[in-house]
């Protein structure tokens, strides 16, 4: 997505992993394999523009309700401001149950769900103003 100003003027792009919404009934195996592994487009970006983990990431902390997926919980935000190339870069990776989500069947635990978690990634590049 390209992010103009009120005078038409790029000012940034920004790139969102699809989120394959739960309402869709062609969900199969393979397409759930991709979804779960979108939140690693995050650490390829941030390793493509500079970002390391260390000095530019934080670990969010779990809102009330989330939970990890199995034994994973990924909620990075990561933000680098490149002067010299007066530019800002900031990317954000998540990985998680979202309230309400679970990855059995309340009504029948040894029924395993599908899909029910989240996994995203997001990178937003903007010209850093002067």
């Amino acid at each position: 997505m390209a992010l103009f100003d009120d005078g038409g003027v790029l000012k940034g792009i920004r790139i969102v992993t699809d989120s394959r919404p739960e309402y869709r009934t062609d969900t199969a195996d393979a397409n759930l394999r991709k979804r779960a592994d979108a939140y690693l487009f995050g650490g390829l970006m941030a390793a493509r523009h500079g970002i390391e983990p260390a000095r530019d990431c934080v670990s969010l902390p779990a809102a009330e309700g989330e939970s990890a997926v199995g034994e994973l919980f990924v909620k990075q935000s990561c933000e680098l401001a490149d002067a010299s190339r007066g530019r800002k870069v900031v990317v954000r990776a998540n990985y998680f149950r979202k309230t309400g989500q679970s990855g059995v069947n309340p009504q029948l635990p040894t029924q395993l769900t599908q899909g029910q978690f989240e996994s995203s990634a997001r990178l937003d590049i903007s010209a850093s103003p002067p």
